[in-house]
């Protein structure tokens, strides 16, 4: 519950609504349960008082402790009636149990065979006739009783309604919020463009600070790839200046320790290159925005490159095998993509011995380039996506860019790079479609 704001404010308030409406039916009981209890009491007087007015019950014998009466309806209020000389006159048939005696006036109670009744006795002086009208009082809780059993189902009905009603009203008011999570979830990290789903008045200032970040980040992260690239720009021209240099030194000594030195300083400059065109590669990346890509032919793309690095991979003697199975169907740029299978194909002749074997491999679910070499421990699969990150002891030059590079390119096209190391040695980097992303 405490990871969830809608169970935070819909069960309290569920609980809450379920309390109020126990005891509103607690309430209303207590009310029935007085309003009966004055309904009974006031049958019971108009009965005692009809009782006593002046009649002929010596002509009607047939209702003297009348069997008529039905065992089984404990609901009739039982009457008995008597004359000043305390004889009975006339009396259902449990009317026996009630007093046939003018001892007191009003209501009581008494005890008669192990039950409680009410009574309410009446004495008319004009008549000299008194009549009693009781009740067991286990009478109300059977009506009571009666009553909730037949109104149970609709007061759980009415309570499960409520509930929904709760449930339904919170998840509309929550709407918002939801489509303001889902346009979060959605957007893109590179495209910093600001929240334009509508949101009630509560949310608004929310919305509000969310687009003031947005824009203070795209401003901070403008500034940092502008400097990149002016940076970039501005090192290339020294550097290319210092290998001319280098070069007019290495062709003026024919050997030696200043020959060294300049085929060194050549190799320093060659790398630093190579580190700004990296640089160059990812600010642009970054700027990249979403277009309308084109059907691409992997295939196609993929052996372009590898005509492109035709001398290196001859220099290393290794070999190129292709395997197409089935297409990968995807759109792209066929520019972005090749700058990613050259990055690939380079980081495989770079990092391994000579006669190193890439495949290039695909099927309709996913496309791949392994090599044989010497591969990574699973330990630092992960760490090689980090820009800049190196492994420790490697020989070959390089920016720890390469792969940062390709799996950028990866996500512009709403790839997952996936880093593998097979059983058999080497290393396979496998593009499958990110479902998340498309």
């Amino acid at each position: 519950m405490r990871q969830s704001l809608f169970l935070r404010i819909l069960l309290p308030l569920f609980f809450a609504l379920s309390f109020c409406w126990i005891l509103l039916i607690f309430v209303l009981g207590r009310a029935s349960y007085k309003e009966l209890y004055e309904v009974l009491d006031q049958q019971m007087t108009q009965t005692a008082q009809m009782l006593t007015v002046p009649m002929d019950y010596q002509n009607l014998p047939e209702l003297r402790f009348s069997e008529k009466d039905d065992d089984d309806d404990e609901y009739k209020i039982h009457f008995v009636v008597w004359n000043k000389e305390e004889n009975v006159l006339f009396a259902d048939k449990r009317g026996n149990v009630l007093p046939s005696s003018f001892d007191q006036d009003g209501f009581y109670r008494i005890y008669s065979g192990g039950e409680e009744y009410r009574v309410y006795t009446h004495h008319n002086s004009l008549t000299g006739l008194s009549a009693s009208a009781g009740y067991p009082t286990s009478v109300r809780t059977k009506i009571l009783k009666e009553v909730v059993e037949k109104f149970w189902a609709p007061w759980l009905i009415g309570l499960l309604a409520l509930g929904l009603v709760t449930y339904l009203s919170l998840w509309w008011g929550f709407r918002p919020l939801t489509r303001l999570q889902q346009e979060i979830q959605q957007r893109d990290p590179n495209h910093l463009e600001k929240f334009s789903t509508e949101v009630p008045f509560e949310l608004r200032n929310l919305k509000a600070e969310l687009n003031r970040l947005i824009e203070k980040i795209r401003t901070q992260m403008d500034k940092e790839r502008r400097f990149t690239a002016d940076a970039a720009h501005e090192l290339k021209t020294p550097l290319t200046a210092i290998r001319v240099q280098a070069e007019i030194l290495a062709m003026e000594v024919d050997e030696g320790h200043l020959k060294k030195q300049a085929d060194k300083i050549m190799l320093g400059v060659d790398r630093t290159n190579h580190l700004i065109e990296q640089l160059l590669t990812l600010s642009r990346l970054d700027e990249q925005k979403s277009q309308r890509y084109m059907p691409i032919q992997l295939p196609d793309v993929f052996t372009k490159q590898q005509d492109e690095l035709k001398h290196l991979i001859e220099r290393q003697r290794a070999q190129v095998r292709l395997d197409v199975q089935e297409p990968f169907v995807l759109e792209g740029d066929e520019l972005l993509l090749g700058v990613m299978f050259k990055n690939l194909i380079e980081n495989s002749l770079k990092y391994s011995p000579p006669g190193v074997e890439i495949s290039f491999k695909m099927n309709s679910q996913e496309f791949s380039i392994s090599d044989n070499g010497p591969g990574l421990p699973a330990e630092i699969l992960e760490r090689v996506r980090e820009r800049f990150y190196r492994p420790e002891g490697q020989k070959e030059a390089g920016s720890g860019l390469g792969l940062s590079i390709v799996e950028k390119i990866a996500e512009l096209h709403h790839l997952k790079m996936i880093l593998r190391s097979p059983p058999q040695g080497g290393l396979q980097v496998s593009f499958v479609k990110d479902e998340a992303r498309s």
